[in-house]
């Protein structure tokens, strides 16, 4: 140790940088890129919604129609293929199974379309307690109605080109001053040749 040095108390001065302006550069860029890149991704999920729900679903469901139709053309020329020789057959079984028709039975409307006519025409008007079918002429009794509906009946039954003729006739149903009545109806349809 030396004791001869010299004491002080002054302070040393470091000899590091010191700072003596000011920078008031903002560094943008970095905050462009950011919102640049998140508006890039916004667009391509819209991109994305757009092309599935504008373009691949409408296109797949034209495909899929588009399928669908061949699948029933394919098998409506089975269909075809199958009913090459129908009027042959048909002759065939007409000339077997029809030999107990008569001229008149043959020219008779199918009983379905009869009935089918019969609910078209009447039963949206008036409920029916009984129909009785004879070639082409058709028998209706009728429930309770009133004589605008009967009426009515026939005017829609006269307008059927189907229809003949119509014949009503009514029952007064109470002796008392009511207007309900029951009818009977004859109706003459058109046979298969149009009499």
């Amino acid at each position: 140790m030396n004791l001869n040095k010299e004491i002080s108390f002054k302070k040393n001065k470091n000899n590091l940088p010191s700072k003596t302006s000011i920078n008031f550069i903002v560094d943008t860029e970095t905050k462009t890129n950011r919102i640049s890149i998140v508006s890039f991704l916004i667009f391509l999920v819209l991109l994305g919604l757009f092309t599935k729900f504008a373009v691949l679903d409408p296109l797949a469901k034209v495909a899929k129609a588009e399928r669908e139709y061949r699948a029933a053309e394919k098998q409506l020329d089975v269909y075809r293929n199958e009913l090459v020789n129908y009027g042959e057959v048909a002759a065939e079984y007409n000339e077997k199974v029809g030999t107990f028709l008569t001229d008149d039975e043959r020219s008779y409307l199918d009983r379905t379309d009869i009935l089918q006519m019969v609910k078209e025409d009447i039963f949206r008007y008036v409920n029916v307690r009984s129909i009785s079918i004879s070639g082409n002429v058709v028998r209706v009794s009728t429930a309770t109605t009133t004589m605008d509906k009967i009426s009515d009946i026939v005017q829609v039954l006269l307008n059927d080109s189907r229809v003949s003729y119509v014949t009503p006739k009514t029952t007064k149903v109470d002796n008392d001053a009511s207007e309900n009545v029951t009818a009977d109806l004859e109706i003459g349809y058109r046979g298969k040749t149009g009499e």
